[in-house]
């Protein structure tokens, strides 16, 4: 089943060569936002943030442990996930960690698609859910 209005493609997402530091406001980068937590080691879990997520193996083993439920990543997380590795690494790391169907390409990618939605953040726009555009004003 295609996904509305998008096409699978990798060119739509960004290649990680031409990936920079996701700018935020008050000047601050990705490297200080929480962009995903696993559980492991217990009783406080580990907080991942953009230099732990910047080795694909780190992201392997968290869409291992996403896939177990013992891990979650946030809106962010996945703005700097598609940002960093696109749709075809995203689908590569999903073939190592076996999360979704590795077999299938399309099902993956719409389930990848789909967990980056729910989380709040669009890949296709780029933007986060409760994100608010500069210059945007409501009419009284």
């Amino acid at each position: 089943m295609p996904l509305p209005g998008i096409s699978l493609t990798p060119s739509l997402f960004k290649d990680s060569e031409d990936s920079e530091p996701l700018p935020r406001k008050g000047g601050a980068t990705v490297t200080r936002i929480l962009l995903a937590w696993q559980a492991h080691p217990q009783p406080n879990g580990t907080s991942l943030y953009a230099h732990d997520l910047s080795e694909e193996g780190a992201v392997v083993e968290l869409f291992k442990q996403a896939s177990r439920f013992r891990a979650q990543i946030t809106a962010e997380g996945w703005r700097f996930l598609w940002g960093s590795y696109g749709l075809g690494g995203l689908l590569d790391i999903n073939r190592r960690a076996a999360w979704f169907d590795p077999e299938d390409d399309h099902d993956a990618a719409e389930q990848i698609f789909n967990r980056s939605l729910i989380e709040g953040y669009d890949p296709v726009s780029g933007h986060l859910r409760g994100e608010i555009e500069m210059g945007e004003t409501a009419s009284v």
